[in-house]
Parts: structure tokens; C-alpha cells; sequence
């Protein structure tokens, strides 16, 4: 079991996995944000590290779904004037 944990934070330390935490991680920060602004400006950070992540490892969906995400929020972010 030590070892398997082990095994699995060398894995991690991979600039790949890398990339792919800090996504995570930017996604779960943005549900502590306050303020609709903050919020999609989190997941539009989080959308790029997701994006650089699925190129890389070739996940297409993963890539599609977050290439939306940017668009949709990055809408908001440009066009609601009501938006904190």
C-alpha cells in the first residue's frame, strides 16, 4: 500500500499530471469564490490548464467540453454589465 502511494506521487510529479492538478485545483478554488466575476474568471483559468492537459493527452472530449466552457463564460465575462 506505502509503496503504491509512493509509485503514485512519482507519477504525479510528471509535468503533465502537473498541469492536470493545477486545473483541478482551480476548479474546486472556484466554488470558494464570491462574485459571479470571480467565479467564471477562475473556470476560464481552470479551461486553459484543462485544454493544455487534453491536447497533450489527447483527450478529445475533455478538450471540446472546456473549449465550450471558455466561450460560454468568457461571454458573460464580456456582455453582463450586472455581473460582480
Amino acid at each position: 500500500m506505502k509503496e503504491k502511494l509512493i509509485s503514485e506521487l512519482i507519477y504525479m510529479t510528471h509535468g503533465v499530471q502537473i498541469i492536470s492538478l493545477i486545473g483541478s485545483i482551480l476548479v474546486l478554488s472556484s466554488y470558494l469564490c464570491r462574485g459571479e466575476r470571480n467565479i467564471r474568471l477562475v473556470n476560464v483559468i481552470a479551461s486553459v490548464f484543462c485544454i493544455i492537459y487534453s491536447l497533450i493527452t489527447m483527450q478529445w472530449s475533455n478538450l471540446i467540453l472546456n473549449v465550450i466552457l471558455i466561450g460560454v463564460n468568457g461571454y458573460h465575462l464580456l456582455n453582463d454589465k450586472k455581473t460582480n
